[in-house]
């Protein structure tokens, strides 16, 4: 019966060790973040060649590398890695990814933040095709 007991005991002490090395190094993968939100995505969401399924995600905007990480919020895993490309359009009071609608497909074509203005633009989906139909999925700025 010790030996079970040791074995529960250093299993749950492994578990616990994860756990917390989680917890310490999840700060530290956004540490050099510039921007950092919250979204919700409730239908499917194409982004560049990723699609992003129904979920809460995070975005990042990074600060050494002008990079935007997009992450899946309860897996931690990134879903999608693009370039910024910030604008001269001045700044934004809110955040908010724009996107396009072409039937069922429904594409990220901007982002603004606050404070940054526009940083991410690709040619609308449905340029040249005359209906444009958008909306516009609100990105709640993380508490530091």
């Amino acid at each position: 019966m010790k030996v079970k007991d040791n074995q529960h005991s250093a299993t749950a002490k492994l578990f616990l060790g994860i756990v917390l090395g989680v917890c310490f190094l999840a700060p530290a993968a956004h540490a050099n973040a510039t921007f950092k939100g919250t979204f919700t995505v409730t239908k499917p969401l194409h982004w560049g060649q990723a699609t992003l399924p129904p979920g809460q995600y995070w975005l990042v905007l990074e600060d050494s590398s002008s990079r935007i990480l997009i992450s899946d919020a309860h897996t931690g895993k990134n879903v999608v890695i693009d370039v910024a490309r910030p604008s001269n359009d001045g700044d934004s009071d809110d955040s908010k990814l724009f996107i396009a609608i072409h039937g069922d497909q429904r594409v990220v074509y901007s982002v603004r933040l606050a404070g940054f203005g526009e940083v991410f633009r690709t040619v609308h989906p449905s340029a040249g095709r005359g209906n444009r139909i958008e909306e516009a999925i609100s990105v709640q700025v993380a508490k530091k």
